[in-house]
This record gives structure tokens, C-alpha cells and sequence, in this order.
């Protein structure tokens, strides 16, 4: 069956327009295939970003450690400073008082000893004053 010049042309006509389309079609392809590779660039990027956050997420956490254990131990120091503190000022105070307690003891001593005395004095001036004729 041979094909009529009509229908050559529309054949011809019907080729001419898929080659246009195939021509069409791979230009789109070409520019998907560029689309995708920027965005596999764009995913590889994403990719080394999200592990640089992880490895600064992983020594934030180190970091949190160390300042939480730096407080811990300067909590420990600043007690073990009071203990210190508190026990020199204890000592500091017994030294100061040490020389007023040994002034205060010494004249409480002789206070009693003068009151011994005086007394003394008295009790044997009363007794002289009421048996004058006892000698002493």
C-alpha cells in the first residue's frame, strides 16, 4: 500500500513535531539533570553543616561538664576556706583573750588574797578590842 502524498506530508509533518518535542524534552531533561545536582551539592553541604553542629553540640556538652565540675570543686574550696576562716578567727580570739584572762586571774588572786588579809586584820583588830587582856 503505498502512502498518498497527503498523508506523507502529514507523517512528515507528525516526525518533525515529536523531533521538536524530543528536543524539547531532553533540553528540560538536561537543565533537571543540572537542577539535581545542585541540589545533591546543596544536600552534601547540608550534610557537613548538620555534622559540624553535632560536633559542636558533642563539646558544648564537654564544656557544660567541665564548668559544672569547676563549681563543684570551687564550691568544695570555698567551704574547705570557711573552715580554714573560721578556725584561724577562733584561734586569733583565744590569743587575744589569753593575756586578759591571765590579768583577770591574777587580779582576782590578789583581790582575794588582800580580802583574806584585811579580814584577817579585822577579825584579829575585834578580837584584840574584845579580850584586850589576851596577848596575841
Amino acid at each position: 500500500m503505498p502512502i498518498s502524498e497527503g498523508e506523507f506530508r502529514g507523517l512528515s509533518n507528525k516526525v518533525v513535531e515529536v523531533d521538536e518535542r524530543s528536543k524539547s524534552n531532553t533540553k528540560r531533561i538536561d537543565e533537571l539533570c543540572n537542577d539535581m545536582k545542585d541540589i545533591k551539592a546543596d544536600q552534601k553541604a547540608l550534610m557537613v553543616m548538620a555534622q559540624g553542629i553535632e560536633a559542636i553540640s558533642k563539646d558544648v556538652k564537654y564544656i557544660q561538664s567541665d564548668i559544672t565540675e569547676v563549681k563543684d570543686t570551687q564550691k568544695e574550696s570555698t567551704q574547705e576556706i570557711k573552715k580554714t576562716q573560721k578556725a584561724i578567727t577562733d584561734r586569733v580570739d583565744a590569743l587575744e583573750k589569753a593575756p586578759l584572762e591571765a590579768v583577770n586571774n591574777r587580779t582576782k588572786f590578789v583581790l582575794e588574797k588582800g580580802a583574806i588579809i584585811v579580814l584577817g586584820g579585822v577579825i584579829g583588830y575585834l578580837l584584840n578590842a574584845i579580850f584586850p587582856t589576851i596577848s596575841w
